[in-house]
């Protein structure tokens, strides 16, 4: 098949599918440019249908989407399945807590459930992704009571950013908590964000912190209004 990139047409496809994308992938502009490297104002052409990308930047928004690349560049019709592409992950039953630590039972079979593709967007298929519900008000601003969560496993404690939602775990108990590296006062803090303010931070110093395990990141949350 030949695509003809110059052609006003594919660049309307296009800019209508990078569009449709960012839609359902709950993603902004600014979002893909800095998750990617790309220029806003690049960005802003492809959208605009001004320009057509490069088949490599295609390919990086077709993995950073979850779909593939035909998805990008040609029309979409109504009967086109291709978007809802499913997948399935490891879900964890046992609702993990959001507010104190609490241990959870050890679970030897897991279930799987089954995703869209564009659900996780750049972490389709990730091998690494869980899922989870969260059982607490602690988290409530971001993350309702009961919210379904995609959690990203095998994270290297040294790569978060303060801030970052993770799943941590402290002497057999889990909970869900901003992550905090406290570097001028040697700790790690666990901080809830929650419109109740009986929760307070769970402070562990740096000498007794290789108790502590980071079970993975919250890359992808529900939100039901």
């Amino acid at each position: 098949m030949v695509i003809f990139m110059s052609s006003l047409g594919n660049k309307k496809v296009i800019a209508e599918n990078i569009n449709y994308y960012l839609m359902l992938t709950e993603k902004t502009q600014k979002e893909l440019c800095k998750d990617l490297g790309f220029k806003e104002t690049t960005v802003s052409d492809w959208i605009n249908a001004k320009t057509y990308p490069r088949i490599d930047k295609i390919e990086m928004m077709a993995n950073y989407f979850g779909i593939q690349k035909s998805n990008l560049i040609e029309k979409r019709s109504a009967t086109d399945k291709s978007v809802f592409s499913i997948y399935s992950y490891i879900y964890i039953p046992e609702s993990i807590s959001a507010g104190a630590l609490e241990n959870i039972n050890a679970i030897n079979d897991l279930p799987q459930i089954d995703m869209p593709d564009a659900i996780l967007g750049k972490y389709a298929h990730d091998k690494d992704i869980v899922f989870m519900t969260v059982n607490g008000e602690s988290m409530n601003r971001v993350i309702s009571n009961h919210s379904v969560i995609a959690v990203k496993t095998n994270i290297d404690r040294n790569l978060l950013s303060n801030g970052d939602i993770v799943i941590a775990s402290n002497n057999g108990g889990y909970t869900v908590k901003r992550f905090i590296n406290d570097e001028r006062n040697q700790r790690i803090i666990l901080r809830p964000d929650s419109t109740d303010e009986s929760f307070s931070d769970i402070i562990i110093p740096y000498d007794i912190a290789d108790d502590l395990r980071i079970f993975g990141k919250v890359v992808v949350y529900s939100v039901i209004l």
